[in-house]
């Protein structure tokens, strides 16, 4: 089945003077399908054209094939046709985890430069860095001593701080993270206005980012069942978080 999508622009569809929101028209193996993104369901409710089409197409092979009901139909549709749009809980986690991984990676090049302030805010919480020191025993023992000793080496150990640490950092080293560095989100480059402009900005900017990375540590503590709206929060905050990182 050959399947051509159009949108309708500056005009209704109308089936027998009634406004709908689509409409499937079928030659042979040859499909049009025709939306309205202006229709409220389409504009108003969280339906996209394609799951339209797919209710349409169901209809239709139903009527083909009477031992296959609209139901079934349209789960196999679904199963083989919104698989990018699926909200899997652990596909989730797992994204949200390489983004983690990604960026604890990137922290002795960002911060080694300022490794002596960066020990200090570490230490400033002794529980993250009593959990340092145990990802260091268990994964690199040779880097907790170049952690205490602070020698040449003890950059390494940055890339083993947990998830709440690496929030810390970026909430208090936002000049290492921002502009381009990490995440493409503007604050030392920000120019506009006065100071106390550029300081309500450069706020507003980082607390953008950290409310991301937010998001992120709660969806990996996982936890209790969460319901379908909270995932697709956690699903458009992943996507936002990939796009601002470099």
């Amino acid at each position: 089945m050959e399947i051509t999508a159009w949108r309708v622009r500056d005009s209704q569809i109308k089936i027998q003077g009634s406004r709908v929101p689509c409409h499937l028209y079928q030659d042979g193996i040859e499909v049009d399908f025709f939306f309205d993104p202006t229709h409220p369901i389409l504009s108003e409710y969280p339906l996209s054209p394609k799951q339209l089409l797919l209710q349409g197409l169901a209809e239709k092979f139903a009527l083909r094939d009477p031992g296959v009901s609209i139901q079934a139909a349209f789960i196999g549709l679904v199963d083989n046709h919104l698989l990018e749009e699926r909200i899997n809980p652990q596909a989730l986690q797992e994204r949200a985890h390489s983004i983690v991984s990604s960026i604890r990676e990137k922290l002795p090049s960002l911060l080694g430069h300022r490794f002596a302030k960066v020990k200090e805010v570490i230490q400033s919480v002794e529980a993250e860095e009593e959990e340092l020191a145990k990802r260091l025993l268990d994964e690199a023992p040779n880097l907790l001593g170049a952690y205490q000793d602070s020698s040449e080496e003890s950059i390494q150990s940055l890339a083993f701080v947990c998830d709440t640490t690496i929030k810390r950092l970026i909430a208090e080293f936002p000049e290492e993270f921002m502009d381009n560095k990490l995440f493409a989100q503007p604050f030392s480059n920000l120019k506009i206005g006065n100071e106390a402009m550029r300081e309500r900005l450069r706020k507003n900017s980082l607390e953008r980012v950290l409310s991301y990375f937010s998001d992120v540590i709660l969806l990996l503590q996982g936890g209790r069942a969460q319901s379908k709206q909270e995932l697709l929060r956690h699903a458009n905050t992943l996507s936002l978080l990939e796009g601002l990182l470099e």
